[in-house]
C-alpha cells in the first residue's frame, strides 16, 4: 500500500464558507462602499459559477484520492509556462565552482548523479520518510510524479512525459 493512499481524503469545503473566509479577507481590503460591491458580485457568483465550480470539485474529489493535487498540477504547473523554484532547485544543490581539473568536475558530477539515482530508488520502493506540516501527513505522491518524469511541451498545456 503507498504512503499515498494511507492519507484521509481530501474533503472539498462547503462554497458557503469558502465565500465566507473569501469575504472576511476581502473586508480588510476595501474600503465600506467598495466592499459593498465585493459582496454583491460574491453573491452573484455563489449562485451561479461558483454552483458549476463546487459541483466539479466534488465529481474530482468523489473519483481521486488527491483532486486537489491533480488541478494544481494542471493550473500552476503545465499551463503556467514560468519556471517554479523546484524546476531549478537542482541548479541550487551544485555550487558554482572552478573545477581545478577535469577529473574532479566529472567526479562531483557523478556523485550528484548518484546521489540522485539512490533518491529516485527510495522514492519508487516508497522508503523516504513520510513528511509532515506539523502533526499533519503530507502526500508523497508528488515525489513520483516530479522525480520520475519529465515535463514535455506541447503547444496548448504542457503534461508529464516519462
Amino acid at each position: 500500500m503507498s504512503l499515498y493512499q494511507k492519507l484521509p481524503k481530501i474533503l472539498v469545503p462547503k462554497l458557503d464558507n469558502t465565500i465566507d473566509r473569501y469575504l472576511e479577507v476581502m473586508r480588510a481590503l476595501f474600503k465600506t462602499a467598495t466592499y459593498s460591491e465585493v459582496v454583491y458580485y460574491t453573491r452573484i457568483f455563489a449562485r451561479t459559477e461558483g454552483v458549476y465550480f463546487q459541483n466539479t470539485l466534488m465529481y474530482h474529489s468523489e473519483r481521486k484520492v488527491n483532486w486537489a493535487s491533480d488541478i494544481w498540477v494542471n493550473q500552476c504547473f503545465f499551463e503556467n509556462r514560468q519556471s517554479l523554484l523546484y524546476t531549478n532547485k537542482t541548479r541550487t544543490l551544485i555550487h558554482k565552482r572552478d573545477f581545478s581539473t577535469t577529473d574532479l568536475m566529472l567526479t562531483i558530477i557523478s556523485q550528484y548523479i548518484s546521489g540522485l539515482i539512490r533518491f529516485w530508488e527510495k522514492i519508487r520502493a516508497e522508503r523516504i520518510p513520510q513528511d509532515y506540516v506539523g502533526d499533519m501527513a503530507q502526500c508523497m505522491e508528488q515525489y513520483k510524479r516530479i522525480m520520475g518524469v519529465h515535463r514535455k511541451s506541447l503547444p496548448k498545456i504542457d503534461n508529464w512525459h516519462s
